[in-house]
C-alpha cells in the first residue's frame, strides 16, 4: 500500500483521542451526493415525516389478496401495532436523538448492582419517561425487592420437603 500512513491515536478506553478519526478523510463524495438526491426526491425529508405520521395515525393502507372461497380479494390492512411503533421509533430517534446503548455507572455508586440487575428495556423506560431521580430509585427499589423475593421463592423450591 503506497499511500499516506494514518497514524491514529486511541484513548483510554479504545475511544479517538481528540485531534484523531478513524475516518481521517471525512465523508466519501459518493455519500454526499446520495444524501443530497434524498434530501431533493423527499421535499428535504418532509415526504419521509409524513408518511411515518400517516402510520402512527393509522391514515394509511395495504391492499392484500385475500383467498375468499375459491376466489381472492383485496383487503384493506391497516398498520400494525409493530409498524406503529417502528414509525414512531425512527421519528424520535430523529427528532431527539437514538437513546445511548449504555449508561456509565461508577463502581462507588451504591446503586449500581441494582441498576445493572434492571433490564435494558426498563432502563430504556425511565429514561423515555423522564422519571424524576425519586421516582427512578424508587423504581430500582422495586426492582431489588423483586428479585429478592424471587430469590426467596427459588430457594425455598429447593429445599427438600420435611416428612412427619
Amino acid at each position: 500500500m503506497g499511500g499516506p500512513q494514518n497514524k491514529t491515536q486511541r484513548a483510554a478506553g479504545g475511544r479517538w483521542a481528540p485531534g484523531s478519526s478513524g475516518n481521517p478523510g471525512g465523508i466519501g463524495r459518493h455519500v454526499k451526493t446520495l444524501r443530497a438526491r434524498i434530501r431533493e426526491a423527499t421535499r428535504d425529508g418532509e415526504e419521509l415525516i409524513e408518511l411515518h405520521l400517516k402510520v402512527i395515525r393509522d391514515e394509511i393502507t395495504q391492499e392484500v389478496p385475500v383467498k375468499v372461497g375459491e376466489a381472492y380479494e383485496l383487503a384493506k390492512v391497516h398498520p400494525s401495532i409493530k409498524d406503529k411503533q417502528s414509525s414512531a421509533g425512527w421519528l424520535a430517534d430523529r427528532f431527539w436523538g437514538k437513546a445511548p446503548d449504555k449508561i456509565e455507572i461508577s463502581d462507588a455508586d451504591e446503586r449500581a448492582a441494582e441498576l445493572r440487575s434492571m433490564a435494558r428495556s426498563e432502563l430504556v423506560a425511565a429514561v423515555v419517561a423522564n422519571l424524576s431521580r425519586e421516582e427512578l430509585e424508587a423504581a430500582i427499589a422495586a426492582r431489588a425487592e423483586e428479585a429478592a423475593d424471587n430469590a426467596d421463592i427459588s430457594a425455598r423450591a429447593d429445599e427438600p420437603e420435611e416428612k412427619p
